[in-house]
């Protein structure tokens, strides 16, 4: 449940806590209402219109109680430009909204697309993050958008998908490969869906705000486009 870490003062231990008045909120069972949820040292074990008098009371009141969410693209930076961000203080700032779980980019140095920096990932995954770390590999060796990256060893060594991140991999013969090892591998291909000739270096969506502001505006074509 992710209000656990939202919130600073809740740490894991020993003894009950009764989390009171919570919007308790499950969207797989579509379960959502107001209610207690009851902690035994770090199980769920009750929750609902219940009470627990020998245990420590925190109000929840105004806050949302859910499974732990996940963050699907993370910039974690590491390795290679730690300088920027790293799995620990990125895992420590996801913690803190409430998500228990980040998927990571693979906007490293060097780039995720090879079998040992996607083990050296997970290794610092388990050395230094308090949530849950699931990787990206590059759809293509060092994100050029030229050449596939092993999609079928790197499914195997545990990443959860494939993308260039930012990089829209414009190329349709490369693409099309790609497709065709996910479907193979039963690998999630990851597409920044944006044609960058027609995106021309906007930054706002195109549309009556952006011509107000004066600033290039994206037009939804570089989106429909590429897709």
């Amino acid at each position: 449940m992710s209000v656990f870490l939202a919130e600073p003062g809740l740490k894991k231990g020993k003894g009950k806590k009764l989390l009171k008045n919570a919007r308790i909120f499950d969207p797989e069972s579509g379960y959502d209402q107001i209610g207690n949820l009851l902690i035994d040292g770090d199980k769920i074990t009750d929750f609902g219109k219940i009470e627990a008098s020998d245990a420590e009371i925190i109000d929840c009141e105004g806050k949302l109680l859910t499974p732990g969410l996940i963050d699907i693209q993370v910039h974690a930076r590491e390795p290679g430009f730690e300088k920027k961000e790293n799995l620990e203080s990125v895992s420590r700032s996801a913690a803190a909204g409430g998500v228990t779980g980040i998927a990571v980019m693979p906007n490293t140095q060097p780039v995720t697309d090879n079998v040992a920096t996607v083990e050296f990932i997970q290794r610092r995954a388990i050395k230094k993050s308090i949530v849950n770390v699931h990787i990206y590999a590059s759809i293509t060796k060092n994100m050029e958008g030229k050449e596939l990256s092993e999609i079928g060893m790197l499914k195997e060594a545990g990443v959860v998908g494939f993308t260039d991140d930012g990089l829209p991999l414009a190329n349709p013969f490369v693409m099309r490969n790609a497709l065709t090892y996910a479907t193979e591998f039963d690998a999630l291909i990851a597409q920044h869906a944006e044609d960058l000739q027609l995106s021309n270096g906007g930054c706002i969506n195109e549309g009556i705000v952006s011509s107000r502001l004066g600033v290039p505006g994206i037009p939804n074509a570089s989106e429909a486009v590429m897709v």
